[in-house]
């Protein structure tokens, strides 16, 4: 069944119009074609209204901020809805009301967008909606062609709803019963792994971390004889959520640091990702979705036939290693290893754009004030309000306890050295946090600790 989109309702209400004036204009006297003469001039406002509209959503998605998008939004609906009222009378006032859902489309405009700079070059940050955007397209039914199904595996394909490349969709779902999603997930995210066994891997690195949820990469692919080898630069985003889904997905975005290099056909991944569920069967559900475009001279129909092809290969090759994943990084990490792509998990209904904001909303939330402590004896409190409206604590006889601050675990006979060079390490830098607030006179909160514990982190991270 087809969808119903905006464009469609325009152009039956046209059609539905048109056909309502001739019947007046052929059964009514003179005055009622000049009431319909009115409306079709009400009409042709309201549709180059529509024009205009659109090109004006593309200006303010292309020229300007997210904060101003708003606003601009709301202060051109007010000036069309009053010109109309003010200049055309009650038929074009009855036609504004029919454009109050065009006009809410332009208000609902995405300003949650988070943005990320590096190498000159701006980054829209991928965030839950764009998560679930992923999700209806894995999961949507109309418009797919299956080429290759059975009880484990099922391909299909469709063209891009936009028209805007020859280049299909491709679709492909495996059940993998052996295999449990969290070792999938991190099998998918381990490059170190994957340079072990992809033989069409050339080189592959990380250029960026964006955020906790998204990084830059580059990755150069070796192609068949008598074709050049293809290289990407791409976006990654990626997040867990509660229900046991773990979702990545990939678009291309050029990077300084990533310039096409010689030898190579620069291709673009318009967008390629994996989600996975678990499965009933105590294995997981892997949906692998990719849209791509090798570039080059290859035509598209080949490259559709290949792909078609071709995602039955990789589900295969994701099945064979995530077998052997587990006792690979049992010879390669240390006991306890925390990979960095581990993020705490998202609700799919939440109205934050990370799980990280949910997390801190529900601590500052049920957050009660401190507990008496060894710091308040040595803290005369001034009643006077400082710059930001607190209380200040003067913290002139304040004085820091001999002993540590925040004392880690002790070390063990059989710690390794980068386990020690870590407990050293967030030894000092727990220590150095504790006296920031012992100076400024400030008992920190749950949240205020962790946060500035985690900017300090990143700053070690980044010097090494």
């Amino acid at each position: 069944m087809k969808t119903l989109t905006r464009n469609d309702v325009y152009c039956w209400l046209l059609k539905y119009f048109f056909f309502c004036v001739y019947r007046c204009w052929c059964c009514c006297c003179g005055l009622f074609r000049f009431i319909c003469i009115l409306i079709v001039l009400a009409f042709a406002s309201f549709f180059l209204f529509i024009c205009i509209q659109s090109l004006f959503c593309y200006a303010l998605n292309t020229f300007f901020c997210p904060s101003l998008r708003t606003s601009l939004s709301l202060s051109l609906s007010l000036i069309c809805f009053l010109s109309c009222i003010h200049f055309v009378h009650l038929p074009t006032l009855s036609i504004c009301i029919l454009l109050v859902p065009s006009i809410a489309a332009v208000l609902v405009m995405e300003t949650k967008e988070l943005f990320a700079e590096s190498g000159g070059h701006k980054y829209r940050l991928m965030t839950l909606p764009d998560f679930r955007r992923f999700r209806d397209l894995a999961f949507s039914s109309e418009g797919w062609s299956t080429h290759f199904s059975d009880s484990k595996l099922t391909v299909q394909s469709k063209p891009p709803p936009d028209k805007s490349t020859g280049l299909n969709i491709i679709r492909a779902k495996r059940v993998m019963p052996t295999v449990p999603p969290q070792v999938l997930y991190d099998q998918l995210q381990d490059a170190k792994y994957r340079a072990t066994w992809d033989e069409n891997m050339l080189e592959g690195y990380n250029i960026v971390v964006l955020d906790a949820h998204n990084d830059v990469g580059y990755y150069a692919a070796k192609f068949p004889v008598f074709l050049s080898n293809r290289d990407f630069c791409n976006q990654r985003s990626w997040m867990e959520f509660t229900n046991g889904d773990y979702v990545i997905f990939n678009h291309s975005e050029p990077h300084n640091d990533c310039p096409p290099k010689k030898g190579f056909v620069r291709a673009r991944s318009i967008l390629t990702g994996y989600f996975i569920q678990p499965h009933e069967s105590g294995g997981n559900l892997l949906t692998y979705v990719t849209h791509s475009d090798p570039c080059g001279s290859i035509p598209h129909s080949i490259i559709n036939f290949v792909m078609s092809k071709g995602a039955t290969v990789i589900l295969d090759k994701c099945e064979k290693y995530s077998l052997s994943y587990p006792e690979w990084t049992r010879q390669n990490y240390p006991p306890g290893h925390v990979f960095p792509w581990r993020t705490p998990k998202m609700d799919w209904d939440s109205t934050y754009l990370y799980p990280e904001d949910a997390e801190k909303a529900a601590a500052e939330k049920s957050e009660e004030p401190p507990a008496t402590n060894e710091l308040e004896p040595a803290a005369a409190v001034n009643d006077a309000p400082n710059v930001a409206g607190e209380k200040r604590v003067d913290t002139v006889n304040m004085t820091a306890p001999t002993l540590s601050y925040a004392p880690v675990a002790p070390p063990n006979e059989g710690d390794n050295l980068a386990l020690q060079q870590y407990r050293a390490t967030m030894q000092d830098a727990m220590n150095t946090i504790d006296r920031s607030f012992v100076r400024e006179g400030h008992i920190p909160t749950t949240s205020e600790y962790i946060i500035r514990l985690k900017c300090m982190l990143e700053g070690i991270r980044q010097t090494m």
